[in-house]
């Protein structure tokens, strides 16, 4: 695979989405507000930053994709369902993958963006969630099952099959530097390696509640995963087991983690936001989020001439 396999950006910049409306852009430790109500997304929900340093944004209404200077934004013109937009990701060949909440899972292969459903081999229409293999190949997670995308097509019968994940219901994905997966499900988190062993982690196990929403892993290479009721525990992924170390019940219903680059892991929930830094955890706002993303310089200053409140 490429060198770029599930890479891992981290930028000082943070941006924080509420779970109702408005954004705050944190900047050089000065929050500025933003307002999205009159742009696509009109309110983010993901966010990736690809190997050129673009920021792609998706959520309510389409796509945006800001480079610092231009702003391209993609919708159902451009052949994107007319839904939400959920989890957006770069591959190693440079596509960009969009799930969406009942319009299958779209990707952008730098001219067309290509939707597909399970009319065409699809697992089911609510795409969740989407991490690339130690082969290329990109799993995309559902709420009725894992799908595999290899050769232009998805694997109807075999890899899905034989490693029993046609009925699990993923909630949160992500892939790591040798290509191994992690799958947040309801039920537990699950990891499978090249050898296509699985191992999974449940609440009998340490986690504290059933469904990973987030799973992040930071740049020391700690699995964080964020459940929806439970808060945030860490995974000591050598032990392959829960860690005491760093528990964050109080974050409750989690919706993103993200590193930024000096180390501190941000932890966006219901309940508000929590910053880990000098290994110590700190609520620094109560208002429900939706969304925490770092982006880079060029994209945050682009972000506040699009959607600066006057």
């Amino acid at each position: 695979a490429d060198a770029r396999l599930n890479r891992r950006t981290y930028y000082e910049n943070v941006l924080l989405v509420g779970e109702d409306e408005g954004a705050v852009l944190q900047m050089g430790g000065v929050g500025k507000f933003l307002d999205f109500t009159n742009l696509i997304p009109s309110r983010p929900m993901w966010s990736t930053v690809d190997h050129q340093g673009r920021c792609w944004l998706s959520g309510m209404g389409g796509v945006m994709c800001l480079d610092g200077e231009n702003v391209v934004v993609y919708g159902r013109e451009h052949g994107l369902p007319d839904l939400a937009l959920a989890h957006v990701f770069e591959d190693s060949r440079g596509r960009i993958w969009v799930g969406s909440y009942g319009g299958g899972v779209s990707a952008f292969d730098g001219k067309n963006w290509r939707q597909m459903r399970t009319s065409d081999g699809l697992s089911d229409d609510q795409a969740n969630a989407c991490a690339e293999d130690w082969q290329g190949r990109v799993w995309i997670g559902c709420d009725k099952g894992v799908s595999i995308y290899d050769n232009n097509a998805f694997d109807r019968a075999g890899l899905t099959v034989k490693l029993q994940l046609g009925n699990v219901d993923v909630k949160s994905m992500i892939g790591d530097a040798k290509g191994r997966i992690y799958l947040g499900c309801i039920g537990g988190l699950m990891r499978v390696g090249p050898d296509l062993n699985s191992n999974i982690i449940t609440p009998r196990d340490g986690l504290p509640q059933k469904t990973p929403q987030a799973v992040y892993i930071d740049s020391k290479d700690r699995i964080w995963v964020g459940t929806w009721g439970g808060g945030v525990a860490m995974i000591d992924p050598v032990a392959w087991k829960v860690s005491k170390e760093h528990a964050l019940p109080e974050a409750g219903h989690v919706r993103r983690i993200v590193e930024d680059s000096n180390g501190r892991i941000w932890v966006a929930a219901i309940e508000g936001l929590w910053i880990l830094r000098e290994e110590r955890w700190t609520k620094v706002m109560a208002i429900p989020l939706s969304m925490v993303a770092t982006v880079p310089d060029a994209v945050a200053r682009q972000l506040l001439d699009l959607a600066e409140k006057k």
